[in-house]
């Protein structure tokens, strides 16, 4: 397994989403703001010591006060935060569309799509354990976007997944995300994966993640024989790989 700075990509950037504040979807659990800042600060900040990429840019809506604290709290010199205002009337077409427009207003403001090559895209209050490999394994494959199938489901665990950020910009399946007529983010990006990558991975370099859920509000962990599976498959393949 990889580990370290060592391993920093200079041309990789990861992309935290946040939400701080009281909710202001109904479908969403976690009510506590409080929490809801803590754990997207910790998320942050262990997100900052894997030292897997050469920038770590926090794209933060809701509560503005909020997003001021926390920027001035996480203090880095390579952890650029921004807060950026969303129209309620976009919230009826659900939580994956305003994250969709957050990843689009950050991408347009920090100019992403021509300062670097390769987004990690992760959701604020996960922790990913094994993000060492994550980024080994979707810059290997040098598409415009990987992603993770969710296990049984033609959809893209969009909690993880490394992106172009001008692919992303260009993906017009996406803007077809509306939980009203039942199209879920993760349905989109299963979409635009099939599009223009072709087949999703499923174990290998899979995301190991652990982090308090928003939409149940309960704390999240990759089970253990999830865990045996990815470590497995992903050993397997790198030494495959390399033979």
């Amino acid at each position: 397994m990889t580990t370290g700075a060592a391993f920093a990509r200079p041309d990789t950037a990861i992309l935290v989403t946040a939400y701080l504040g009281s909710p202001s979807t109904p479908d969403t659990a976690l009510r506590d703001a409080g929490e809801r800042y803590r754990s997207t600060l910790d998320a942050i900040r262990r997100t900052r010591e894997a030292g897997v990429a050469g920038r770590i840019f926090v794209a933060l809506c809701g509560n503005p006060s909020e997003a001021a604290r926390l920027a001035q709290e996480v203090g880095d010199a390579t952890v650029s935060c921004q807060w950026f205002a969303q129209d309620p009337s976009d919230q009826a077409r659900g939580k994956g569309w305003l994250e969709h427009l957050l990843i689009r207003s950050a991408i347009a403001y920090w100019r992403l799509d021509e300062s670097t090559n390769y987004l990690l895209k992760l959701t604020g209050k996960y922790v990913v354990e094994n993000l060492c490999d994550v980024v080994a394994i979707a810059r290997d494959r040098a598409l415009p976007v990987t992603g993770w199938r969710h296990l049984g489901m033609n959809w893209i665990d969009t909690r993880c997944f490394m992106f172009r950020a001008d692919a992303y910009v260009a993906a017009a399946c996406l803007d077809a995300i509306d939980e009203r007529a039942s199209i879920y983010v993760e349905q989109a990006v299963y979409t635009w994966v099939r599009t223009a990558a072709g087949k999703p991975l499923l174990f290998v370099g899979r995301p190991i993640i652990t982090g308090l859920s928003g939409s149940t509000d309960v704390r999240f962990r990759t089970s253990l024989w999830k865990r045996a599976l990815i470590r497995a498959a992903t050993f397997f393949s790198a030494h495959w790989t390399n033979r």
